[in-house]
């Protein structure tokens, strides 16, 4: 499912609609296992984000394609590795 009109970050250099590895601004992606929040620092908060939620896919860098950008259904922002973005997600079905 894509949204009609693609989320931009804060940054006005990020501007990339369509990452290299298939996703675009827009689109929506669900967890593929429960994600544990983390502090910067790597230590558990206790609270976690379920493999039904959709996370939306926001613009990018463009000249830093190979991350990508999401907002959280809590309406946070997350880089993710392109590398490892298939592992983590899939894509939700179309409406």
């Amino acid at each position: 499912m894509v949204d009609a009109e693609p989320r931009r970050i804060v940054s006005p250099a990020h501007t990339l609609l369509q990452y290299p590895c298939g996703v675009s601004a827009g689109e929506r992606l669900r967890l593929r296992r429960v994600l544990h929040i983390e502090t910067e620092l790597g230590r558990p908060i206790g609270q976690t984000i379920g493999t039904a939620s959709a996370w939306v896919v926001l613009a990018g860098d463009p000249q830093n394609p190979e991350v990508v950008w999401f907002e959280d259904p809590r309406g946070e922002l997350h880089a993710w590795d392109a590398a490892s973005l298939w592992q983590d997600f899939e894509a939700m079905d179309v409406e």
